[in-house]
């Protein structure tokens, strides 16, 4: 049984409760020991120090260089003739612009936009999406460790999907005039006994529809402004390209994100 959570107030205080904590996933291999490593999925004792770290890796990160990466990008990706922005750039361009601006372990050489957009789907559809666990994710995890380190790879991890719904859901709101849906529309904790509540009871916590998209608490997302820097870059190379989403050809998930979106030419005069 779950219970679920949609008044903002009642949201904060569940995300500063100690006491609900990230759904485990516990198992063997690179992927889930990452997910068990990362601050994302970390109980109070061990949050604090990895979160800290990963904030330290968002530090160092130029957002105006990522922007410039992921604009550039974007427009090459656009020349190439008829695009979906949900699967060709969305999908793409947040997470290889990202990669681009991440420091190497020593020794390392840089991938492909292909390789690091392969792998980290790989992880993504793991560690988020409770993907089955093979040899071929848990080598891609480990590269991106090795690479990157853990707080390198959990960036990563945390900015491929939502960076790519921000991208998405904002062109279709800009395109239709209506609101935009929400990137991140819930997360999920679980209930301890010293919540009070059945130990192991499910908590969703429906932070879109609640107005706090990037979280609240010990847990709110680090990387907003990155995300957003990313998003804003993405969607300015669109425009400024002449394309626009073609509204009556989009398909849309059960929580109005896109999961196909085509990309014309505005023929329409400017």
């Amino acid at each position: 049984m779950s219970v679920v959570i949609r008044d903002a107030p009642a949201i904060v205080a569940a995300l500063e409760d100690p006491a609900l904590v990230p759904p485990p996933r516990p198992g063997a291999g690179a992927a889930l020991q990452l997910r068990a490593s990362m601050a994302r999925f970390s109980g109070p004792a061990d949050h604090p120090v990895r979160r800290a770290a990963v904030v330290g890796a968002i530090e160092r990160i130029d957002p105006d260089a990522a922007a410039r990466a992921a604009a550039r990008l974007t427009h090459a990706l656009l020349g190439r003739g008829e695009v979906d922005a949900v699967a060709d750039i969305a999908a793409v361009v947040p997470t290889t612009a990202l990669a681009s601006c991440l420091p190497l372990a020593d020794g390392r050489a840089r991938p492909s936009g292909e390789e690091v957009v392969a792998a980290v789907s790989a992880m993504v559809g793991v560690i988020g999406h409770g993907a089955r666990v093979t040899p071929e994710a848990d080598d891609a995890v480990s590269d991106l460790v090795a690479r990157h380190g853990v707080e390198g790879a959990s960036v990563l991890y945390q900015n491929h999907d939502a960076t790519a719904a921000l991208i998405t859901t904002r062109l279709v709101a800009d395109a239709s005039g209506g609101p935009a849906a929400s990137a991140v529309p819930r997360t999920k904790r679980v209930a301890t006994p010293a919540n009070g509540a059945t130990a192991g009871e499910e908590v969703i916590l429906e932070i879109g529809a609640a107005g706090l998209p990037f979280g609240a608490g010990p847990h709110r997302c680090p990387g907003e402004r990155l995300a957003e820097a990313l998003a804003d870059a993405v969607l300015g190379a669109i425009s400024s390209a002449g394309y626009v989403p073609d509204l009556d050809a989009a398909e849309y998930d059960s929580d109005g994100r896109p999961t196909r979106l085509p990309l014309h030419r505005n023929t329409a005069p400017r």
